[in-house]
């Protein structure tokens, strides 16, 4: 079989298409990520914030830090899963063949002026016409598939990028909770009577 070579104009065009689309997604994820905000995490554990604000800080920041790397390695593998690229390039392929049926005469019925056409020739007239609406409704069915097909994958994205915030959500919760059981239990120990302290450690449930 014979290996198609991509052109390094292709290749340019391929990555320019990738950038801006990173480049789009990133700018909607800097939404969310600029509305995660300490004030607004805070209110959400209320009794951490007030009586361990210290704490309370120290854990946004991790989990802050650890959103955005972990978003843009899931952005990658949502593009590679679902074969992103690829679908990109045929859409071009659609798009460059319908431009070029819109300006081939053969396609478009147009190589012949219609004044020009001889008296009489009202067949001639439906045949070309016929013609360029059936290639103006091939057209549209393949730009129509295309989008039905654009459409679908961005909704995949959408529905993955909404899994794995909330998946964030998640962690964020079990590390708040995990830090107040934590202090609970640091304050049970230090109110209990210092002969009790190992028997209290020995029934701490992991």
């Amino acid at each position: 079989m014979e290996t198609q070579v991509t052109s390094p104009n292709a290749m340019t065009e391929r990555r320019l298409r990738l950038n801006l689309l990173h480049k789009v997604i990133n700018a909607e994820f800097d939404k969310a990520y600029n509305e995660l905000s300490y004030e607004n995490v805070a209110l959400c554990f209320p009794y951490v914030a007030r009586e361990h604000p210290e704490v309370m800080k120290a854990a946004y920041e991790q989990v802050k830090q650890a959103i955005r790397p972990t978003f843009e390695q899931g952005l990658d593998k949502v593009i590679k899963d679902y074969n992103l690229q690829t679908k990109l390039d045929q859409l071009d392929e659609i798009v460059a063949e319908a431009k070029q049926r819109s300006q081939t005469p053969q396609e478009t019925g147009d190589a012949t002026p219609w004044m020009a056409l001889p008296k009489g020739s009202e067949r001639v007239h439906r045949m070309l016409r016929e013609k360029t609406v059936v290639a103006k409704q091939r057209e549209l069915q393949d730009l129509t598939a295309s989008y039905h097909q654009l459409s679908e994958t961005n909704t995949a994205i959408k529905r993955e990028l909404d899994k794995r915030q909330t998946e964030l959500k998640a962690q964020l919760v079990a590390l708040f909770r995990s830090t107040q059981k934590m202090e609970n239990l640091l304050k049970t120990m230090q109110a209990l009577p210092t002969e009790n302290l190992a028997e209290f450690a020995e029934n701490i449930t992991p």
